[in-house]
């Protein structure tokens, strides 16, 4: 038998992918879901058998360099399983149990389905936290910019008003489960070829804990949670970017029976500006000026997120020149200070121009013809 091929994996297999390998075969290859089945009753063994060289970092190695003959020792002292470890199944030579870890994988609990006597985890579980929520708010460029306060409607699970979410009617007590005695966990022993499996599930009427109300509450039958349409004022910081979540912790579904509840993501949605392009907390834009501005200088109105400036144009300047507005770009999120705005000048000559500007531009070509001075700003 080879270990690799039982588990289905690669020599070069990771420690998380040998653990996964295991947890899936021995899900699909346990007694309790394959009573009588001998094929998959002798499966789970090679596969509980391999796991237990592979999932061991040293007895891997020794498996790698030397095979099985590293482990015949062992497997002679195991009985007809052929454990390594010196010890049977249930009902084999040796240890009445093994612990078989599958970690935290769902299906009842299945760790608990395991060697109840002592090795498996107890079932009986806290109260179920209530879920995260999220929810999508849309911004304008200088709501993101300037930070605002914004209204969501929610729809989720909310403490039941009428048991203030202790799942009892009101002026009814809450007694002992009768279902667990008020341990808050039920017990299920299966007898197999392989010994006597105890499963512990957490009990179903009072959800682990281990006492119940005699008359479940009207409004949510017995759940201290009902489901409430809510409004939430959140604030938007100042300096948040498209794509960027706010957490706020306690605003999602809350829990069973009062436990606590989840949280809220709010995902931001920043709408394009059609003047104003974001880099970080910089702010970016393109701004036309005549060319007579380019050629001999002069001041432009400039639209930045604080209203119009004032931009000095010096004489000859080309178009594609960048400048600098410091500090009229976006404040920095959570601290003080902002970016700066960087504005692009693109010279715009005139679609039309009037007789005595014509005249005007040709004697300025015939000038430069003259002086071999190139207008390099056009």
């Amino acid at each position: 038998m080879d270990y690799y091929k039982t588990l289905g994996i690669e020599k070069n297999a990771s420690a998380d992918e040998v653990k996964k390998a295991y947890r899936r075969l021995a899900l699909e290859y346990h007694p309790d879901k394959n009573a009588g089945n001998a094929e998959a009753e002798r499966k789970f063994k090679e596969i509980n058998e391999a796991y237990q060289i592979l999932g061991d970092e040293k007895k891997r190695a020794q498996y790698d360099q030397f095979g099985h003959d590293a482990f015949k020792q062992y497997q002679q002292q195991g009985g007809s399983t052929g454990s390594p470890y010196g010890y049977g199944w249930p009902g084999g030579v040796g240890q009445e149990g093994v612990h078989v870890d599958l970690g935290d994988i769902g299906m009842g609990d299945i760790f608990d389905m395991f060697f109840g006597t002592g090795f498996g985890r107890s079932a009986k579980k806290k109260k179920r936290l209530g879920h995260d929520l999220e929810a999508v708010v849309k911004l304008t460029f200088e709501e993101a910019a300037f930070g605002t306060e914004k209204k969501i409607s929610l729809h989720k699970l909310s403490v039941c008003d009428n048991c203030s979410g202790n799942g009892a009617e009101p002026g009814t007590p809450i007694e002992t489960c009768k279902n667990c005695g008020g341990d808050g966990e039920i017990r299920h022993v299966q007898q197999t070829i392989l010994g006597n499996f105890v499963q512990r599930a957490q009990c179903p009427e009072c959800l682990g804990e281990g006492k119940s109300p005699r008359n479940p509450c009207r409004v949510c039958d017995g759940k201290g949670r009902v489901k409430k349409s809510e409004t939430i004022d959140i604030k938007i910081p100042a300096g948040i970017a498209d794509g960027q979540t706010i957490r706020l912790a306690g605003y999602g579904d809350v829990g069973e029976l009062g436990s606590s509840a989840g949280d809220l993501y709010v995902n931001i949605d920043v709408s394009t500006h059609d003047r104003f392009s974001r880099d970080g907390f910089n702010v970016s834009m393109d701004q036309q000026i005549p060319y007579t501005t380019a050629a001999l200088g002069g001041t432009v109105d400039i639209q930045t997120i604080d209203g119009e400036v004032k931009l000095k144009i010096p004489a000859g300047t080309p178009s594609g020149k960048i400048f600098k507005l410091s500090t009229h770009g976006i404040p920095f999120l959570g601290k003080n200070g902002r970016g700066d705005q960087f504005v692009t000048v693109i010279i715009s000559p005139p679609e039309k121009l009037s007789r005595e500007e014509r005249i005007i531009l040709e004697q300025l070509r015939e000038a430069e013809q003259k002086s071999n001075n190139k207008f390099k700003f056009f």
